[in-house]
């Protein structure tokens, strides 16, 4: 669709957000695919994301302006107490951090629950009365600084449903799943965004 892109900035992206839009209105199975995992989506139109233009469409996806201005603050927080990059919304990386890197008492770390299903995932959270899943470093609040910033950080990170598995998105390719809807209409709030030429 786009050949292969390799997208840099948020910026190029944002940039090429009309033109992903009418291609999806244009197939509307691959926008149907996009509602499951847009990331995924981009990736079958030949964009080619990096890792940190990929967590910022997330963010953008997923949160409201108040839940990523929020992230951004405790991020830079976390990152006072890291000394290497991290990804602080992993199980794996967060748990190899704190007891490696911090000396921490070791926790048992259930492995991700993965329920490939989106609407069973979406459920799911919703019918907690938290309306997230139990944070497997709870245990270690007290046990140094970073502890609360890092808590509140997955706690929001934790609270919306996140994307389909590459899985389940390619039975929805393969038609072996079917979302309950067929068809839907994309467009820009506010039209096509406006960028000065550089």
């Amino acid at each position: 669709m786009f050949g292969r892109k390799r997208i840099q900035t948020f910026k190029e992206f944002h940039r090429l957000v009309p033109e992903i839009l009418r291609r999806m209105n244009e197939d509307q199975e691959l926008a149907l695919r996009a509602l499951a995992n847009p990331l995924l989506a981009f990736r079958e139109m030949g964009l080619l994301l990096t890792d940190e233009v990929e967590k910022e469409v997330e963010k953008l996806l997923r949160f409201t302006p108040q839940e990523r201005k929020r992230m951004e603050e405790l991020e830079k927080e976390l990152h006072q107490h890291a000394d290497k990059p991290l990804d602080f919304r992993s199980d794996q990386e967060v748990g190899s951090f704190l007891m490696k890197d911090l000396k921490l008492r070791k926790i048992k770390v259930t492995k991700s629950v993965e329920i490939p299903d989106v609407l069973e995932t979406a459920r799911t959270l919703l019918s907690r009365k938290k309306g997230t899943w139990p944070d497997p470093f709870q245990e270690l609040k007290d046990a140094h600084p970073i502890m609360p910033a890092l808590l509140e950080f997955r706690k929001i990170y934790r609270s919306k449903p996140g994307f389909a598995s590459k899985v389940y998105y390619n039975e929805l390719k393969s038609g072996k799943r079917k979302l309950p809807i067929t068809g839907i209409r994309l467009t820009f709030p506010g039209g096509a965004p406006i960028h000065e030429e550089e």
